[in-house]
């Protein structure tokens, strides 16, 4: 993984295959498509946000955000992951039991949300998924929450940590500005529900899981 973490998913991911390989090219007479611009998730999901015509993905869609954007999708399905350094010993029966210790994830992660309202007083937010992780893997925080396709892409990378609890799966999409033109929302999403009905997307799913 690069030293940002991208998306609420990662840069190798299902959302960057459907979206910039399929949708994107399919739709390359109909759109006014610039560039995929990689940034921080927090820049990325704060400009589509504000900025007209500004997509971000992967999104989770959460009820939180529901109203904040227009939706394409679904892309695919993922859920976060409380992980801890393999040679930790924590174990968790519930999330509760995640309380007694320090959190970290990355700056503008929809976790942060769902665990302050689970009773978490402090969850260190780091510009980045991989800043999160060094202090994780130093010591300086005892679990971190991540998407689980990137705890899959850590494990893969042989970074040694360790799932200790998973939160419920959530929809992810492509996250559009509400006043993106209505006909390219309509193009973007008939050329998803393309790719679904064709297999195309699942295939995709199935290859990255």
């Amino acid at each position: 993984y690069g030293e940002n973490a991208l998306t609420d998913q990662s840069e190798r991911s299902i959302a960057s295959e459907l979206i910039r390989e399929k949708i994107m090219l399919e739709l390359r007479d109909e759109l006014p498509y610039a560039a995929t611009e990689l940034t921080r998730w927090s820049r990325a999901i704060g400009s589509a946000r504000k900025k007209p015509a500004t997509c971000v993905f992967s999104t989770f869609r959460t009820p939180d955000r529901e109203a904040d954007f227009i939706w394409i999708g679904p892309l695919s399905e993922d859920r976060s992951l409380l992980i801890k350094a393999a040679d930790s010993d924590i174990t968790l029966e519930r999330l509760e039991d995640a309380l007694a210790y320090s959190v970290g994830t990355q700056t503008g992660e929809f976790t942060v949300g769902i665990l302050e309202a689970a009773g978490f007083q402090h969850v260190e937010q780091a510009p980045s998924m991989a800043d999160a992780l060094r202090k994780l893997l130093a010591g300086r925080n005892d679990l971190m929450a991540v998407p689980e396709l990137y705890f899959n892409g850590l494990l893969e990378d042989g970074v040694p940590v360790a799932s200790v609890y998973a939160l419920p799966a959530l929809e992810v999409a492509l996250a559009c500005n509400p006043q993106t033109d209505p006909a390219h929302v309509t193009a973007m999403r008939t050329a998803m529900e393309s790719i679904i009905a064709d297999g195309t997307q699942q295939a995709i799913v199935a290859r990255h899981k």
